[in-house]
């Protein structure tokens, strides 16, 4: 039990424990463990004790038989003096009570060690056993987890080379974007300058330079407007492959980012 100073209920809580417990064991013939289990149920009666109090005050008794198991082949009276000096809660009259109750019977105290024994290592195997299990699945885990690196790691790698193939293709296509715009400023000109010529004509119709230089135009127009139908076409293609191809950029820099 704890070395530290005791506090009054402490104190008659556990002399009232071991005081059950000599008449359960010495006078009724109890074993220690069925005298443990009535002593506790008397002691959960007390107001001033919780439940988790009343565990380790009897816990603490528990060990104290259990040193006094291991002390069996001591001079009682030197280990009275050590056990004194370990728990402050051991008084002269506890301490002959406890050596009442462990000579009316040696044999079942070291019964009773022996079960506090093996109840401990049964549980410290049982922990073992859920560790061991644990370890193994944190195992498979982290092989997993690796290979999973790797492999993104991988990935990563080709990522890069993809994005640097990417950087390639969007600096060609500003520049067809540079190209379409000279095509279409070349057609937006020659558009005009048929404006002026049909001007002119219509303002001298019996100037005949003017009259053949519209009939040419004519000719001009029609190519002219094979020219824009091609050009719209271009226009609408290169209007939706950007939008696809910003939304993806953007989808892509927005998770990185």
């Amino acid at each position: 039990m704890s070395t530290k100073k005791p506090n009054k209920d402490f104190k008659n809580a556990y002399q009232e424990l071991v005081d059950a417990v000599e008449e359960l064991v010495v006078k009724e013939g109890k074993s220690l463990q069925e005298a443990f289990q009535l002593a506790e149920y008397k002691l959960d009666k007390w107001e001033e004790l919780t439940q988790e109090e009343v565990q380790e005050i009897s816990h603490g008794l528990k060990k104290d038989f259990q040193n006094l198991g291991h002390g069996l082949n001591l001079v009682k009276e030197s280990y009275k003096e050590e056990l004194k000096l370990d728990a402050a809660y051991i008084t002269d009259s506890i301490w002959d009570k406890l050596l009442n109750i462990m000579d009316s019977n040696t044999a079942q105290l070291l019964a009773f060690e022996k079960n506090l024994d093996e109840q401990v290592q049964e549980l410290t195997t049982a922990e073992h056993i859920a560790s061991h299990q644990e370890h193994s699945q944190w195992d498979s885990e982290h092989k997993l987890w690796l290979s999973e690196i790797a492999l993104w790691k991988k990935e990563s790698i080709q990522a890069q080379s993809q994005l640097e193939a990417i950087e390639v293709a969007i600096k060609k296509y500003s520049d067809a974007l540079d190209e379409h715009a000279q095509v279409v400023q070349a057609h937006d000109a020659s558009e005009h300058d048929h404006e002026k010529v049909m001007s002119k004509a219509e303002k001298d119709p019996t100037s005949q330079v003017y009259a053949d230089a519209d009939e040419d135009s004519i000719e001009v127009h029609k190519q002219e407007k094979h020219e824009h139908s091609q050009h719209a076409e271009l226009h609408q293609s290169m209007k939706k492959h950007h939008a696809e191809m910003m939304s993806l950029i953007n989808r892509l820099y927005k998770k990185v980012i």
